[in-house]
Order: structure tokens, then sequence, then C-alpha cells
């Protein structure tokens, strides 16, 4: 059973600006987003560290999607979507 996805408001925030800026490449993290939803269980998470320990982070090409995963709800939180030479930039 797959995974809910709940997006933070950065997130979609980022993947607006994204899909504006490139479709094809907001398609593609889409993508991976529901892929990982139905395979969580199984993947191996990436974890950040610093200021960002505790979450995780997916690569997309040159993209990079961070998130925290709920197993207990069984559910992915999406915070932040970018470009790797800017996502780990504190805002």
């Amino acid at each position: 059973m797959p995974y809910d996805v709940k997006f933070h408001a950065e997130a979609e925030e980022d993947l607006a600006k994204l899909t504006e800026k490139d479709r094809v490449v907001a398609q593609r993290i889409l993508s991976k987003i529901k892929w990982l939803a139905g395979n969580c269980p199984n993947v191996n998470h990436e974890p950040l560290s610093g200021e960002l320990a505790g979450l995780f982070k997916r690569h997309v090409g040159d993209y990079r999607v961070i998130y925290l995963v709920d197993t207990y709800n069984q559910a992915i939180e999406i915070f932040a979507i970018g470009h790797r030479r800017d996502i780990y930039k504190t805002k």
C-alpha cells in the first residue's frame, strides 16, 4: 500500500515555480515522489546532516526533494524541492 504524500507550503511553492520554468523536470520530480510513495518501505533513504538532520533527500537529476518519512502513519512529508546548488542554503 503506497504511503500518503503531504506537501508543505514551501514545497508546493517550489514545485509551482519549477513547473513554470521547466514542466518536464517538474513531471519527473512528481513521478519520483509517486514512486517513492509506492516503494517507501524498501527504499534506502539518504539522510541529511547539520540543520537538516532527521530529514532525507532524493535525487532527481540536478534537483533534490527534501522529505520526512512517518512510518507509523505511512506518510511522506515533502518539505522542499530545488536545484542542488540552492536547496541546502538556509532561507
